[in-house]
């Protein structure tokens, strides 16, 4: 092409990075207008691009669904047929006494569905987990009873018996019994039932002490009642020591002499 061998145009270009028609240059001559609709472009190019990807990643989702939804249902019909295969076999046509009659009857899945049903049961991972659990834990405890019995028998070898002593029958006493006990006192003398300071118990006074001190032998009363034919007697010599029914205790003075004469 002649253009390119113009010197003219040659000049015009600028290939160095900060030259006057360089693109550095160009970008500093945007103006305000020119930024704004830059910054307006690429938001909507972000926002497309989201929704492209938003759009894709349902996408995905659904796919993901749909495929864990045919595998749940694939494992379904077969663990249903596998079922129905195992029903079938517990109804053989050519061991049935009754050929003609077994041929006739229907062997759909209709007609077997209870059966169908007990069977998914028992085919089911958790049904035959515990049913293998419970035939070990029966094997190993037959296992130890047979030990433990084995143990046992001997023990009972090396060990000899203890003789049985014969029972000896006590005969019955003939003494007689002693009367039980009363369990609850009840009074003696019915009347009304006590009341107020009747049901405590009270304590002793001074002169509850005092008063009952004139009822012994040295009260007054004793004293000055004597017979008719009694002789006097001589008055005993007065002592320092407290009589006996004397209401002070304390021990009596001797008389002053000057006084008595």
């Amino acid at each position: 092409m002649p253009q390119c061998y113009n010197p003219s145009l040659i000049a015009d270009q600028d290939t160095s990075a900060f030259g006057k028609n360089s693109r550095y240059m160009k970008a500093n001559s945007f103006n305000q207008n020119t930024l704004r609709r830059v910054n307006v472009l690429n938001t909507l190019e972000a926002k497309f691009t989201r929704m492209r990807v938003s759009v894709l990643e349902r996408n995905v989702e659904q796919k993901f669904r749909h495929v864990d939804y045919q595998r749940v249902k694939i494992l379904e019909s077969y663990r249903r047929t596998l079922a129905y295969r195992k029903v079938l076999k517990r109804h053989p046509i050519r061991r049935n006494p009754n050929y003609k009659a077994a041929l006739n009857d229907s062997y759909s899945l209709h007609s077997l569905r209870h059966e169908i049903k007990q069977m998914l049961r028992d085919i089911d991972p958790d049904s035959v987990r515990e049913k293998n659990a419970k035939a070990k834990v029966e094997e190993c405890r037959g296992s130890y009873k047979d030990v433990i019995s084995h143990n046992l028998s001997k023990i009972v070898e090396i060990v000899p018996k203890k003789p049985l002593l014969p029972e000896i029958e006590v005969p019955p006493s003939r003494s007689p019994t002693p009367p039980p006990q009363p369990s609850i006192f009840r009074r003696s003398i019915a009347g009304p039932p006590l009341r107020g300071l009747a049901k405590v118990a009270q304590a002793v006074t001074l002169k509850m002490v005092k008063e009952k001190s004139w009822m012994g032998t040295g009260s007054p009363s004793a004293n000055s009642v004597t017979p008719a034919n009694a002789k006097a007697s001589p008055a005993p010599a007065q002592s320092c020591s407290p009589m006996k029914g004397d209401i002070n205790p304390h021990t009596k003075l001797p008389p002053i002499p000057s006084a008595v004469a």
